[in-house]
């Protein structure tokens, strides 16, 4: 067996094989894997087998494996003895948010809550219509206990597996499947002094039940009679028995209880007797030594045990819970069986310790602020005082290591209003400000805020600082009912362009989804949204899923969910005209929805059931706030006399998506805020001349006004067939409606219609300003603070033109 000892850029450093190893052993669960390894220190390459790195190799069973070297248990001017944990224990380093699920879901979605930011996906899945509702309430899980709860209550089974491209991690996945594993229990029979040295036994009895009493306020069964020779009731109880299962217990009775919050008998009873038929069985679990057959059966599978000498004689078909082997010492080779094949939760012991270690080095910031001579100020008297910040990380300090860029001060009246002409005099001072008694006519709260950020993807100093301006301007305005979204739109990614040699400005913009996810790092956002256009889509279908997926796979490390809008590049409708018109170039609505919209579901966004086609909407709850993505590309995907893509220059809404948007506007919450955002403006929002270019525009724009303003709205298209639609909708009463925001027409633009703005913001992509390039003004988006007690809307531009802009709603 080959092992590669590769670092955490997934380098090779060096290799051996598993002749070169001294001792070895591998464990096997149904949770995880570890592996201890002892080595020569005289083995070449030797001094890269150390903490931090890592050990690849590909098993006996030919599955790939990846192990984090963890410590070293052993050392001596000889050998050294290492432990490692496999790859998956990245899931515990990162504590499971804690949230309330008020209606079952698929298992989907909540795996992808817990996989979010990392670098996991789901691949298998085979219970994608099961929805259950698993407590993710408690605090304080790690990422993998919270996982695998979510799998027991959906009654899954989870398989972890990894793909290398030559040395590189290609891919990490979690399946999910209904069982993992094989029956072998007819070609797999492990018996006493052939295949097994030693068999110990365990029983227990005390965590099942031979009867259970049904609890609850409702909980009145004693009028249901039932007996199917194993399962019985008697008159006047509210006990289910099993006559088996006492008799298996020599009459010791071990009695459960069942709480039921359902009303009626036969419901409760029902629930009952299922709770007391999955816990009547005994548990029972066989540790087993075992002399050889190690490499025929794995984890999870089941296969038979046989051992007539015990007493008594055991013959039983037993699923594989754990495994031991080494690859240097077979005496080491043993398992763990079961009868059983539910399986626990949590995780072991020692990924707990490893977990509370994490915990305790969680670093710890801290700024105090020293004053020269003194905080009080008396009316007519000169004064001034110097207030230095000093900044610790547990108890070591960082001051210095800071740059005058990173130290934020504000000074705020005691109706906390900022003085912004002082907040932008002080900010690059450093560490050290000035005020004087000129500076203070009431009383004022002076603060210092430090940006301590670790910079992960911007290369360009002018970027960094751009960025630190802007979090600086963002926490300045910043409330406690301020909603902060970074947006940004036509990004026109693309490493190739059909008919089109110059494409720098098309991979200049992966640069700015650099800094626009680095932004989210550095400041915490609600949500972010690209509002389309993020790829150029014109090239083949193949270089668009790839380009795609870069994108995808860049914007995913933004530090809050995010959301995308389609737009007309993005499906690559121009690659396949450039093609030839052949329709198998085109990205088609389900294969969108696959790549891009999915991914949404993962932060709980509530689509149309019956239509998934790239809208849908989601709340921020705490702030009583709603923001709607709708599609301006939801139309029919055929071809023309010509080959061409029907409405390959238009866009528009169907039928389902507007009866769709009515629906949601009259469930949303009167106490809420709504904002939309899309891909292309609708209606008057933006085009006076030709309103109609995108079908149903002013339909939609007509529903939108009415549930802002009370009215009532009714409309009709009769002669598009594609977009026959009908609508006559009344709202009761006026609604909170921040903005409507859009891209697609490259310039800034606002226009208030129906009393609801229509912001547009400019194109990001920098192929129309080579005259910026290296500098901060290549760059274009903006963060949209929207405070929803004021009703007002700053909107702050980075990089190109500074050109932030207000309004209120």
């Amino acid at each position: 067996m080959y092992f590669r000892v590769i670092d955490e850029q997934f380098n090779t450093l060096t290799s051996f094989l598993d002749e070169d190893l001294l001792d070895d052993e591998q464990w096997y669960s149904q949770q995880g894997s570890t592996l201890s390894l002892t080595i020569s220190k005289e083995m070449s390459g030797s001094e890269f087998v150390i903490e931090d790195n890592m050990i690849a190799f590909v098993d006996e069973a030919r599955k790939n494996n990846l192990f984090t070297i963890m410590s070293i248990s052993a050392e001596d001017e000889h050998t050294r003895t290492i432990e490692c944990e496999s790859f998956d224990t990245a899931l515990i380093g990162d504590i499971a948010n804690s949230y309330v699920s008020n209606k079952p879901q698929t298992i989907d979605y909540y795996l992808n809550r817990e996989l979010y930011n990392t670098v996991w996906e789901i691949r298998v899945n085979e219970l994608p219509h099961k929805t259950a509702l698993p407590d993710c309430s408690e605090t304080g899980d790690t990422k993998k206990s919270r996982i695998f709860a979510i799998a027991e209550s959906f009654e899954a089974e989870l398989d972890f597996v990894i793909e290398f491209n030559n040395s590189k991690l290609k891919r990490a996945y979690i399946d999910v499947y209904q069982q993992r594993g094989t029956d072998l229990s007819n070609s797999v029979v492990l018996r006493t002094g052939d295949d097994v040295e030693t068999i110990h036994k365990t029983t227990d009895i005390y965590t099942t039940f031979t009867e259970v009493k049904v609890l609850g306020s409702n909980a009145d069964i004693s009028s249901i009679k039932y007996d199917d020779g194993i399962y019985y009731t008697t008159d006047g109880s509210n006990i289910i028995y099993n006559r088996e299962a006492k008799t298996e217990r020599g009459g010791k009775k071990v009695m459960g209880y069942y709480s039921s919050s359902s009303a009626t008998p036969s419901t409760i009873f029902a629930e009952g007797l299922s709770y007391l038929k999955d816990n009547d069985e005994v548990k029972v679990n066989y540790e087993v030594s075992v002399i050889r057959g190690m490499d025929d059966y794995h984890v999870f599978d089941y296969v038979k045990i046989i051992d007539n000498e015990y007493n008594p004689a055991i013959r039983v078909k037993a699923r594989v819970l754990e495994k031991t082997i080494s690859r240097t010492d077979p005496s080491k080779n043993k398992a763990v069986f079961g009868n059983f094949v539910t399986l626990a939760s949590g995780i072991s012991a020692r990924l707990k310790a490893l977990q509370k270690q994490l915990d305790e080095i969680e670093a710890r910031y801290s700024v105090k602020l020293l004053s020269d001579n003194g905080t009080g100020f008396i009316d007519g008297v000169s004064k001034t005082t110097t207030l230095t910040a000093t900044v610790y990380r547990e108890n070591e300090e960082i001051t210095d290591t800071l740059s005058n860029l990173d130290f934020f001060w504000y000074k705020v009246d005691k109706n906390g209003v900022h003085d912004t002409n002082w907040e932008q005099n002080a900010y690059g001072k450093g560490k050290i400000v000035s005020v004087s008694d000129l500076d203070l006519e009431d009383i004022a709260k002076i603060t210092c805020r430090v940006n301590v950020h670790n910079n992960k993807w911007v290369q360009a100093i002018y970027f960094i600082n751009g960025l630190k301006a802007l979090a600086y301007r963002v926490e300045q305005l910043r409330t406690e009912d301020t909603l902060v979204v970074p947006v940004i739109t036509d990004t026109h990614y693309a490493t190739d362009v059909m008919n089109k040699e110059d494409i720098r400005g098309n991979l200049m913009v992966f640069d700015h989804l650099k800094n626009f996810v680095e932004f989210t790092n550095m400041v915490e956002c609600d949500f972010v949204l690209h509002n389309g256009d993020f790829v150029d889509g014109r090239t083949t279908k193949k270089e668009n899923v790839k380009n795609i997926g870069e994108f995808m796979g860049l914007l995913g490390q933004v530090d809050c969910p995010y959301f995308i809008a389609l737009g007309n590049h993005d499906d690559n409708r121009y690659g396949n005209r450039a093609s030839g018109n052949v329709m198998n170039q085109v990205i088609y609505p389900q294969e969108m929805y696959q790549l891009v919209t999915t991914t949404a579901r993962a932060f709980g966004v509530v689509e149309n059931p019956s239509d998934r086609n790239s809208y849908y909407y989601y709340d921020v709850p705490d702030k009583k706030y709603r923001h709607i993505m709708l599609n301006t590309f939801d139309h029919p995907y055929t071809s023309g006399a010509n080959q061409d893509l029907n409405y390959i220059n238009n866009g528009g809404y169907r039928e389902k998506q507007i009866n769709w948007l009515i629906d949601v506007l009259k469930n949303t919450p009167s106490d809420y805020t709504v904002s939309l955002s899309q891909h292309c403006s609708m209606g008057t929002g933006y085009n006076d001349t030709n309103p109609e270019y995108l079908f149903n525009a002013l339909i939609v724009e007509g529903i939108i006004g009415a549930f802002r303003n009370g009215t009532t709205y009714i409309g009709e298209n009769k002669t598009d067939r594609d977009f026959l639609v009908s609508v006559n909708v009344t709202f009761d009463q006026p609604h909170k409606v921040a903005f409507v925001a859009n891209g697609h027409h490259h310039v800034d633009r606002m226009k208030v219609v129906n009393n609801v703005m229509n912001i547009t913001t400019a194109i990001c992509n920098p192929e129309g300003r080579p005259q910026t390039w290296f500098t901060l003004t290549q760059d274009l988006w903006d963060v949209f603070l929207i405070n929803t007690k004021t009703k007002h809307v700053d909107v702050l531009r980075y990089g190109y033109s500074d050109k932030n802009r207000q309004f209120d709603y």
